[in-house]
């Protein structure tokens, strides 16, 4: 075979092989990494429309922003791009903003899960049950019930009601609370029961204001008792029939006549056999007593003879006994 023969089968045959040979294989490409994830209020509850503003950050370690989401209807999102350190905020209408920081890899898939601290509001009436009239001044205590149904001792937030009996709790975290009334001389009750394990919870969702969340109460028995003892001289001895004029002072800050004579008490008893008296029931109130007899004449607690000079005594509660309103006749 001549040469130039065999040159041309050379070629022909590294043509073939060539034309025969796997093409070489691509570098493959990076998987880009997904990252989702559900947005929470604080009653558990998924927020739609939350803003996801999604940043990664440079050799440098300076954020830019690479995208701004939204969550859908169901408070769910999804980012895909590249790996590399992100930093995430998430931000929804009345609730506390939140970032986040985290570093992805290529391939990876990432579930990012956040509960914002987030706000409602409600508001209702507390008023007498059996009259319907409004309580000013009446405490409410707002309690959260915690994740795993149990209930705090504490309340989350404690307001008082206006003149009208109305009440705003103001911004509260989301969740489910338990609603107390209380005033002076009622019966403190729940919304919706009498005690706790009766009372209905009441949902404060994102972004809402609970109306209507109204309690009456019920008037306690607002009565308590003033008693004490009559003695004379230094042998203090009991003093039996004595008269005991109490006074109870007006709304308006002012005093029932004391004169002439005893004027006009709210209550008059007697000393029994041992000095001792009591009142009864008396409302709650202030009072000034005096003792008086035809042998002695008249004293005003605390062992003074005259009105001006009367120490004025306070029943504060329902049930409170104020003892030792004594009086002292000759006393050394």
């Amino acid at each position: 075979m001549s040469r130039r023969m065999r040159l041309a089968v050379t070629l022909l045959t590294l043509l073939s092989l060539a034309i025969l040979a796997p093409p070489a294989l691509a570098a493959p490409k990076a998987v880009k990494p997904i990252l989702s994830g559900t947005v929470y209020g604080s009653d558990g509850a998924r927020i739609p429309a939350a803003t996801v503003n999604v940043y990664t950050a440079n050799k440098n370690g300076v954020y830019t922003q690479m995208s701004s989401l939204l969550t859908d209807a169901n408070g769910w999102w999804t980012y895909t791009g590249k790996a590399g350190d992100y930093r995430i905020d998430f931000a929804a209408s009345s609730s506390d903003p939140q970032s986040r920081n985290l570093t992805i890899a290529d391939g990876a898939t990432y579930t990012l899960d956040v509960t914002l601290q987030s706000y409602g509001s409600l508001v209702g009436t507390v008023s007498d049950g059996s009259t319907g009239a409004p309580l000013a001044g009446a405490v409410v205590e707002l309690y959260r019930r915690n994740p795993d149904m149990s209930w705090p001792p504490d309340p989350e937030a404690t307001v008082l009601t206006a003149a009208d009996g109305t009440y705003d709790s103001g911004q509260i975290l989301a969740g489910r609370y338990a609603v107390k009334a209380s005033a002076t001389g009622y019966v403190s009750a729940y919304y919706g029961g009498a005690t706790l394990p009766t009372a209905i919870p009441v949902l404060v969702a994102t972004g809402t204001t609970v109306t209507g969340i109204n309690v009456a109460l019920t008037a306690a028995d607002a009565n308590g008792t003033i008693d004490g003892q009559v003695v004379s001289g230094a042998d203090q001895t009991p003093l039996r029939g004595v008269f005991v004029f109490i006074y109870k002072q007006n709304a308006d800050g002012t005093w029932p006549p004391t004169s002439p004579g005893w004027g006009s008490p709210y209550r008059t008893v007697f000393t029994d056999s041992l000095g001792d008296y009591t009142s009864g029931p008396l409302p709650l109130g202030n009072y000034m007593v005096r003792f008086f007899t035809t042998h002695t004449g008249s004293q005003w607690w605390e062992y003074v003879a005259t009105v001006d000079l009367a120490t004025v005594v306070s029943l504060t509660y329902a049930g409170e006994t104020l003892s030792g309103i004594d009086g002292w006749f000759g006393a050394p």
